[in-house]
């Protein structure tokens, strides 16, 4: 059962022994057609010759996308690196919590505010915000609500000849109310 099949194949214009017979397309090329005889089973070789070439081809092509998808996509972290940066990140943020409590202790700041504060704070500049802040509010709270004395004269009111002219009574009152002055103005 050898079907001969014919097949024709152009060419560039070659002449060929083989019974080729030259024509002319209607663009006025000259093309050689060359009339093969081959059998289905020669036909289905050549055919599979050119279907296995040109998977070979995308093989190739399809392995090299492969790798380069390969290389291109992270890497997947194993169990133990997982946990390994797990355990440093803990232990970093127990570091920048204890480096944040010891300068708040060192400013005069209770560490409970620690845990509302962000671990690049200024402490220090926190520590004098604070300070104003409330320093301010209790003098304001003291002068619209505390008591205020009245008819102190500030600093040292008795001099040295004030002291001299007191009596011994009004030096051992003196004496009684406020040792400190009484030996400063006596040794003089």
């Amino acid at each position: 059962m050898d079907d001969k099949i014919d097949t024709v194949v152009e060419g560039t214009g070659a002449t060929d022994t083989s019974g080729a017979t030259d024509t002319t397309d209607t663009s006025g090329v000259e093309t050689e057609e060359t009339t093969l005889t081959m059998t289905q089973d020669e036909l289905n070789k050549k055919i599979q010759s050119e279907t296995d070439k040109l998977r070979n081809q995308y093989s190739k092509q399809i392995k090299e996308l492969e790798a380069k998808v390969k290389e291109l996509t992270p890497v997947q972290k194993s169990e133990a690196e997982l946990d390994y940066e797990k355990r440093l990140a803990a232990l970093e943020a127990r570091e920048k919590a204890a480096t944040l409590n010891d300068s708040l202790k060192a400013n005069g700041i209770s560490n409970e505010i620690a845990k509302y504060l962000k671990d690049d704070v200024d402490v220090s500049a926190l520590a004098e915000t604070l300070k104003s802040i409330v320093g301010a509010e209790v003098d304001k709270h003291l002068t619209e609500e505390g008591f205020v004395p009245t008819g102190h004269k500030s600093g040292n009111p008795l001099t040295k000849e004030d002291f001299n002219k007191m009596n011994m009574s009004e030096k051992e009152r003196l004496y009684a109310e406020n040792p400190d002055l009484y030996k400063s103005l006596s040794r003089g």
